[in-house]
């Protein structure tokens, strides 16, 4: 979350980005101010300047933003039936993480391929053993992780399996 305060005596803005970690009061400091917040039902923060304070309320707790890379795309779904189209898992991108590692789980949590690094050759059949009938998985959601191999977020989701 970013707050602007604009003080009319000095003509200034100033910025203050912070992200809330937990419930515990904390304190920001910049240039000509200082912002005070406590989290409790609400988020109560009081900035002041040196001519004015502001108190501000009912804002919810900041969420951790994940960075977008330009470029990069986790599809949530492909249909591996053969008919040459959507039939490998493709994530756009991919070569921007070099390093990563990709597991997929089914419905009970079982893991039901893993490759590291990820090639963008899965084909919807299982490389576990766990699958009944062949390794061919049936239609259904499936779960990701997704690592990308460097000090960027896991990231996780689901994949729909149809054919």
């Amino acid at each position: 979350m970013f707050l602007m305060l604009i003080f009319q005596h000095t003509a200034n803005a100033q910025f203050i980005s912070r992200a809330v970690i937990s419930s515990a009061g904390a304190t920001a400091n910049a240039p000509g101010m200082s912002m005070d917040w406590t989290i409790g039902e609400v988020i109560v923060e009081t900035a002041a300047g040196t001519n004015h304070m502001l108190t501000q309320g009912f804002h919810q707790p900041d969420l951790l933003v994940i960075p977008v890379v330009k470029g990069f795309f986790i599809p949530e779904g492909f249909s591996p039936n053969n008919d040459a189209i959507n039939d490998l898992f493709i994530i756009t991108g991919l070569s921007i993480y070099p390093n990563n590692a990709f597991v997929i789980y089914n419905r009970w949590g079982n893991k039901v391929f893993e490759a590291s690094p990820y090639k963008n050759d899965w084909d919807g059949k299982s490389t576990s053993g766990l699958s009944m009938g062949g390794d061919k998985l049936p239609v259904g959601t499936y779960f990701y992780l997704f690592y990308p191999g460097d000090s960027s977020p896991v990231l996780k989701g689901t994949i729909y399996l149809n054919k």
